[in-house]
């Protein structure tokens, strides 16, 4: 199995699985030479660490995007007051008192 000459800088997170999935095949079915499989294991171990932090990257991403959007969110909400129908009774909610 011949070594792909893609840079591996510059492969996609979805390329990297690709290729690590070639290399876990050939490894696997155990037609290549000693040298070839430490080869190949290297490979893999540098492709399982660049999608590594590739994932590291998009989660952060995600956490900055999740936080922004919280700030977006977070107004303040006018508070909610009682006013009870009578004494003893259970308070009733005044329409234009409704946050929503």
């Amino acid at each position: 199995m011949k070594k792909q000459p893609v840079e591996k800088d510059l492969m996609t997170y979805e390329a990297a699985v690709t290729r690590l999935e070639a290399v876990v095949r050939a490894l696997e079915a155990g037609d290549v030479t000693l040298d070839e499989s430490l080869r190949l294991f290297q490979e893999g171990t540098e492709l399982v660490g660049l999608c590594n932090n590739r994932l590291d990257a998009y989660e952060a991403k995600v956490q900055t995007l999740l936080a922004s959007k919280e700030q977006d969110v977070k107004t303040p909400a006018a508070p909610l007051t009682a006013s009870p129908k009578a004494e003893g009774t259970l308070p009733k909610w005044e329409i234009d008192e409704l946050p929503f």
